[in-house]
C-alpha cells in the first residue's frame, strides 16, 4: 500500500491547507488503518521493530507498535513539509512532537490510553495535545477538550444512565453478567473493523464505563492465549454468577474478524488442552486451571 499517495489524494480531495488540519487528518487516518501489534511485548518483536526501516510508499504490514507508528507518522508529515520528531517516555514508550509556527503539539496514537481504539470506535481522542508554557510551567491541553461528545459517546452515556436505573433490580453478579452480554451485542457492529488490541481495549473501556463504582475502575478477570505461527491472540474473560462460572471469549474467526461471545465450560476446557507449549502457547507459559484465572488491570 502506498500510504503517502493515499494521504496526498485524501488531503487534496478534502481541500486541507492548514498544517494542523493535515496533521490531525493523518493522525485520525493512521488510527483507522493500523492496529496495535499484540506481540509487541515479545523481545524479538521489539528488536525487529527497532531495526526495520519504514517505507511509507510500500506498507506491507498493518500492525504497529509505538516505534513503528511514530516513524510512519513523522515520515508522512515530513513529506508535507511539517516538522516532527520522536521523543520517549521513560526510555520505553515513543511518541511524536510536532512544531507548527512555533506552536508545539504532542501526538501519541499508541498510548495505553487508547486513541487507536477510540478512533476505530468513534470516540473523541485524548492523546493529540497542544503543549503550552504558562508561567514557566509546561501545560498539556487535549485538542479534543472543547469538542462535543461524539454520537457514539452520547449513545454509550444514554446506555449507562438506563443501566443505572435498573441496576438495583439485579444482584451484583447478575448485573455484571448483563453488562457482558450487552458488550457482546455492541461489538457485533464492529467485528470486521478492529483487531485484538483495539477490541480488548474497548471492552475494558465499556466495563469501566458500565461497572465502575465510586470512580474505581472495574478490573476483569481474564487469561490470554496466542498462536505464534499465525500471529493471533484471543482472550477469555471469566465471571461468577450464582456459584457458576461463565466465560466470554474475544477471539478471531476463520474469516479474520474478531467477535465476543459466551462460551461453554466444555469449549474452554478444549482451549486449555489445545494451547500448550508444544502446540500454540499461553502467554503466561503456565497451565491454566479453572481456579487459576488471572486478574489484570
Amino acid at each position: 500500500m502506498n500510504l503517502l499517495e493515499m494521504m496526498k489524494l485524501e488531503i487534496l480531495s478534502l481541500n486541507l491547507v492548514e498544517p494542523i488540519d493535515i496533521v490531525n487528518h493523518i493522525y485520525k487516518r493512521t488510527g483507522e488503518i493500523f492496529e496495535y501489534d499484540p506481540f509487541h511485548n515479545l523481545s524479538d518483536t521489539i528488536e525487529k521493530s527497532a531495526q526495520k526501516e519504514i517505507d511509507i510508499y510500500n506498507i506491507d504490514n498493518l500492525y504497529v507498535d509505538c516505534y513503528k507508528w511514530a516513524h510512519i507518522f513523522i515520515n508522512l508529515l515530513n513529506a508535507f513539509g511539517i516538522k516532527a520528531k520522536t521523543t520517549s517516555s521513560g526510555g520505553v514508550h515513543v511518541y511524536v512532537l510536532v512544531t507548527i509556527n512555533k506552536e508545539r503539539y504532542q501526538f501519541d496514537l499508541a498510548s495505553k490510553k487508547g486513541d487507536l481504539m477510540r478512533i476505530k470506535f468513534g470516540l473523541n481522542t485524548v492523546n493529540n495535545c497542544i503543549i503550552k508554557n504558562e508561567n514557566g510551567q509546561k501545560k498539556i491541553i487535549k485538542m479534543s477538550e472543547q469538542n462535543e461528545p461524539t454520537e457514539k459517546e452520547k449513545k454509550l452515556q444514554t446506555m449507562k444512565e438506563k443501566l443505572a436505573l435498573i441496576r438495583r433490580k439485579y444482584s451484583q453478579e447478575d448485573y455484571i453478567y448483563l453488562v457482558y452480554k450487552l458488550i457482546e451485542e455492541l461489538l457485533k457492529d464492529h467485528k470486521g473493523l478492529v483487531g485484538y488490541s483495539s477490541g480488548t481495549t474497548y471492552i475494558k473501556h465499556l466495563l469501566s464505563l458500565f461497572l465502575d463504582e465510586n470512580n474505581k475502575e472495574f478490573k476483569p478477570t481474564f487469561v490470554k492465549f496466542f498462536n505464534s505461527d499465525d500471529r493471533t491472540f484471543f482472550r477469555v474473560y471469566r465471571i461468577i454468577r450464582n456459584d457458576k462460572e461463565h466465560y466470554f471469549t474475544y477471539k478471531h474467526q476463520p474469516n479474520g474478524e474478531y467477535i465476543m461471545k459466551e462460551e461453554t465450560q466444555k469449549q474452554i476446557d478444549e482451549y486449555i488442552r489445545s494451547y500448550d507449549a508444544a502446540n500454540a502457547y499461553n502467554i503466561y507459559r503456565n497451565p491454566i486451571r479453572r481456579s487459576g484465572m488471572i486478574a489484570h488491570a
